[in-house]
């Protein structure tokens, strides 16, 4: 690692650290300004690498930073390293020279001065120094959150979208997400990448009510960098980002948290009742069902004008309990998060290309879309499953005889609602329908994704007082079954003159495999589940666009996967399955790679070449918000519960984009 670095200058009087030069393991980490390296002189094959590392991992770890420099010398010189949210960059090796102190100055006022839109540092995220560790605020839309810590980082890339816990109240908390986008320019009327589109469809969705179990948009900025309001900066590809900030009103909890598989199934059976909710009644389909994207133990956040969207259905809790709660009232089990992938039907932005360029997380994502077409299967679809006498029953009470009528089969040829073929058909016919039917995110291939979820929590979860044996059959199995997940990739998709073989996707076989396999995996005392993810997974591997006639209800597929659901939680209402919070199964395996670390062709340093233009430099308080006038901050109405949702009523078509202010 580097072995020294300079700092800021500390922000009070009673700290320790002095700006200059420092050991690496002697300072906080917010107070880096700088990497200086000096591995190349007696390893030149070291010459960089070690500080590039060093320096993505701080940019990971410093939410505040959007860039740093830092210096490599090496041989008879040395090189200027410019990182961002995006990669690295660099000079060419520079000499001891008149040429190269010019470099080496203009490096030094980079750290003080950064060229036009270079911007280092985010001055609406504020450290404070405590007693036994330093804290971050964040200022948003003259609002303080405070005691801000992150709990999801992506690694540098286009967009570096990070996620922040506020507020240390169980009941009082936010979500601040942030990431790098590129701005709709004046004019432009280019595609999906460059608007707004999550917060966008949040605000359509909640418009003209809430709908319980999707989070809801507080407020949404564009950060302000600069003075004046700047938010543009840029970046080492030499391309116009900003920094897009959402707050979100509503918090929960990880799948892999469940306290008992009941809870982890109802929270499944309630994200799929939210989901087709959201695409009968929002017409928004998600695209991105996963573990990251579906919490359970959902808290909300009290608005002081509540209202909840009129035909909100019953939810697991109601149907189980046997009363139909006001709709007011009924909360559903689980929160879905993250609609940057979402689209609206008919949304001008969602053509063929768009979708099939957007994709979801690729271990969960329906096996159509990682290879960009249907997939095809020779598998005879299954009926409706039935329901048992004590979950029919409770399910009529909950919905109605019509909703259960509606989905039912009544006939020995028909499948969910469908045909997959004329008595003279023959295996090709479905097989050309697959290769002529053109590229549709159908609501079916979200199911599977909360499949793919399901069945990788089910497999991770740890019941309490269970050990994995060491080298037992369901250890063994479980790491090789993980590897299957954590190693599928997305397949390239094909040119207009490329062979149209059909791909197999790698996690077929999890689909595929008899009972006894399904059940390898898996503790004894779940083997239930095993059978109920065995029975879902004949239901989810079959390719209804195939069928000659196609089911008659696009949320065909939600409904047979709720009612498996159903079954067993009515089976074991009076033995659920206890698991041990925060604890998994060991799954770890040596086969995950590190992402490479990229880099560009130069690095931008800032033009000054005199001490004087920077002598009156003003070193920047770390205990103050830098954005706004101290006054004029309240802490945020989320975290003090006296918060009014502000988008009811407000047409999405009208709504003004922070861009275009």
């Amino acid at each position: 690692m580097p072995r020294t670095l300079g700092i800021r200058l500390a922000a009070h009087p009673d700290d320790s650290y002095d700006e200059g030069i420092h050991q690496v393991a002697d300072f906080p980490d917010h107070l880096v300004e700088t990497f200086v390296a000096d591995e190349g002189l007696s390893s030149p094959e070291l010459a960089g690498r070690r500080l590039r590392w060093f320096a993505r991992s701080f940019l990971r770890n410093n939410p505040d930073r959007a860039g740093i420099y830092c210096l490599d010398i090496i041989k008879n010189g040395f090189q200027v390293y410019y990182g961002d949210f995006m990669e690295f960059s660099r000079t060419e090796p520079m000499a001891w020279d008149n040429d190269g102190l010019k470099v080496l100055m203009s490096y030094v006022y980079s750290l003080y001065d950064p060229p036009a839109n270079h911007y280092l540092r985010d001055p609406t995220m504020v450290w404070h120094k405590g007693d036994k560790r330093s804290t971050m605020s964040i200022v948003s839309n003259g609002e303080i959150f405070p005691d801000v810590r992150s709990i999801f980082a992506q690694g540098p890339g286009a967009e570096r979208t990070e996620v922040f816990l506020a507020g240390r109240h169980p009941t009082r908390q936010a979500i601040i997400k942030e990431c790098y986008r590129i701005p709709p320019f004046p004019g432009h009327t280019g595609g999906w990448g460059d608007h707004f589109v999550e917060a966008e469809i949040l605000v359509n969705i909640h418009r003209l009510g809430f709908v319980p179990g999707v989070v809801r948009l507080a407020h949404e900025e564009l950060v302000p960098f600069g003075a004046q309001g700047q938010t543009r900066i840029t970046t080492v590809h030499n391309s116009s980002r900003v920094k897009h900030r959402m707050v979100l009103a509503d918090v929960g909890q990880s799948l892999l948290r469940a306290k008992s598989v009941n809870d982890l199934l109802m929270a499944v059976y309630d994200v799929l009742e939210v989901h087709r909710t959201l695409a009968n009644r929002a017409k928004v389909l998600h695209r991105d069902m996963s573990i990251n994207n579906i919490l359970m133990y959902p808290r909300w956040a009290q608005a002081t004008n509540a209202q909840v969207l009129e035909g909100i259905p019953p939810f697991i809790d109601d149907v189980l309990d046997g009363e139909l709660r006001t709709p007011g009232e009924r909360a559903p089990r689980c929160l879905l998060i993250d609609f940057d992938l979402a689209t609206s039907f008919g949304s001008p932005f969602d053509d063929f290309v768009n979708l099939q360029e957007r994709f979801g997380t690729r271990s969960y994502v329906a096996r159509a879309v990682a290879v960009g077409y249907t997939v095809f299967a020779r598998h005879t679809p299954l009926y409706m499953p039935e329901l048992s006498e004590a979950a029919q029953d409770l399910y009529i009470n909950a919905y109605g005889y019509e909703r259960f009528h509606k989905y039912n089969d009544y006939d020995d040829a028909e499948f969910h609602g469908g045909r997959p073929h004329t008595d003279d058909e023959d295996v090709w016919a479905s097989a050309n329908r697959v290769r002529n039917v053109s590229y549709d995110h159908r609501w079916e291939y979200d199911v599977e994704s909360v499949y793919w979820t399901m069945y990788s929590a089910l497999l991770r979860v740890l019941p309490q007082g269970y050990i994995d044996e060491k080298n037992s059959l369901a250890r063994n199995a479980l790491w090789q079954y993980w590897h299957i997940l954590r190693s599928h990739e997305f397949n390239n998709r094909l040119g207009p003159n490329e062979c149209e073989n059909l791909p197999q996707d790698t996690r077929t076989p999890l689909l595929d495999c008899p009972p006894d396999a399904f059940v390898a995996p898996f503790a004894p005392v779940m083997s239930d589940v095993a059978r109920l993810l065995f029975d879902i997974a004949q239901h989810v591997r079959i390719p209804y666009v195939a069928m000659f006639i196609k089911p008659r209800h696009d949320d065909h597929l939600h409904e047979a996967v709720q009612r498996l659901i159903l079954n067993y939680l009515v089976r074991h209402t009076g033995d659920p399955i206890k698991l041990t919070p925060g604890r998994l199964r060991t799954s770890a395996l040596e086969a995950d790679v590190p992402t490479q670390v990229l880099e560009g062709p130069d690095v931008y340093l800032s033009e000054t070449d005199s001490g004087a233009e920077d002598a009156n430099w003003p070193f920047q308080d770390l205990s103050e918000p830098t954005a706004r006038e101290a006054g004029s901050l309240v802490v945020s109405p989320l975290l003090t519960g006296t918060w009014s949702y502000p988008y009811f009523g407000e047409d999405e078509r009208a709504r003004k984009s922070p861009c275009s202010e």
